[in-house]
């Protein structure tokens, strides 16, 4: 058995510590020695034992892989509902969608991670093989409710993307970085960063893709809780619903001005089919594919997750008893 981590290994450190002094806590005082606190810190446990993704070497097997990490970098705020792509017929986000599946095809073999910016900056999916993933969280790719996000700031995310792309470089340090950032570039959370820096230094190729239009389009509301997009409801400037539509306009000048700071290219994709031949352009010079020795491993986190679901299910039933206890006393 082996762990692949699917947080940073110091953020699990740190995690466990928290759990062990709060078992030990419970341990050694009295007042809190009960069987409701113990369950609790074993569903910790189990929710930290899923975030180690422990797995099951399966042997080794040989595999034609590409040679090439690819990061796809999402901006998945508000902005990108935006319904202006194809003369009005697409959104931005069902655009990224669809552009994410072509360029999937087009490298297989590949190792693939999607880096989302919504109501936060976090990784969606980590560096793996599985193309079935990678197209299952594309097809999941939604903006959030606007009350929630805080706006495009493409630093905070290229920032995550540096720190991801230089964390898998130390590990596979002979395969190729290829970078896909898909924006409007719409910012309305400014901030500075160095990535651009960094990212010049560890990506061999890639795009930045711009969705949108110069007049834009009027953004419409997402239901809160269900993230579903209202449609005819939308965004104002002034407070209530009866201001100024809010439009959302594409930003080339700070797209192509992030694509010149790392070194790869620009293309707007608000019109048309993805290109068939971004393949051939970025991996030329470089080796497609090879043969390697690959390890096989099977996931069991599912199991933990299980026994996960049941001390949930055991704990809501302790707390609803001890409810319709304390009812019967009154």
């Amino acid at each position: 058995m082996r762990l692949l981590p699917l947080i940073p290994i110091w953020l699990a450190i740190v995690f466990a510590v928290l759990i062990g002094a709060l078992l030990v806590y419970c341990i050694i005082t009295k007042k809190y020695r009960k069987i409701d606190n113990f369950r609790r810190i074993g569903i910790l446990i189990l929710v930290l034992l899923i975030a180690l993704r422990p797995v099951i070497r399966g042997g080794e097997g040989e595999s034609q892989l590409s040679n090439f990490n690819i990061y796809f970098a999402v901006d998945a705020t508000n902005s990108m509902i935006a319904k202006d792509c194809d003369n009005g017929e697409t959104r931005r986000f069902e655009k990224v969608r669809d552009d994410i599946k072509t360029i999937a095809r087009q490298f297989p073999g590949s190792q693939y991670s999607i880096i989302m910016q919504d109501i936060a900056t976090y990784v969606a999916m980590p560096l793996s093989t599985n193309s079935d993933t990678l197209i299952s969280y594309a097809n999941a790719l939604t903006p959030k409710d606007e009350t929630y996000s805080q706006g495009t700031s493409i630093s905070n995310l290229l920032n995550l993307v540096s720190e991801t792309m230089s964390s898998y470089s130390k590990e596979f340090p002979d395969r190729k970085n290829i970078l896909f950032l898909f924006s409007d570039g719409e910012i309305t959370n400014t901030s500075s960063s160095s990535a651009t820096t960094n990212l010049k230094k560890n990506v061999s190729s890639g795009y930045v893709f711009g969705y949108g239009t110069k007049n834009g389009a009027p953004l419409e509301r997402i239901q809160s809780g269900t993230g579903k997009i209202i449609e005819d409801s939308f965004i104002t400037e002034g407070l209530g619903y009866s201001g100024t539509r809010h439009y959302s306009r594409i930003d080339e000048a700070t797209l192509k001005s992030v694509a010149n700071s790392i070194g790869i290219s620009y293309n707007n994709r608000t019109f048309g089919d993805m290109p068939s031949n971004f393949a051939d352009e970025l991996s030329k010079d470089e080796k497609l594919t090879g043969s390697n020795l690959v390890e096989s491993y099977t996931e069991i986190y599912w199991i933990i997750a299980l026994l996960l679901l049941a001390a949930i299910i055991w704990d809501f039933y302790a707390v609803f008893n001890r409810l319709l206890l304390e009812r019967r006393e009154k």
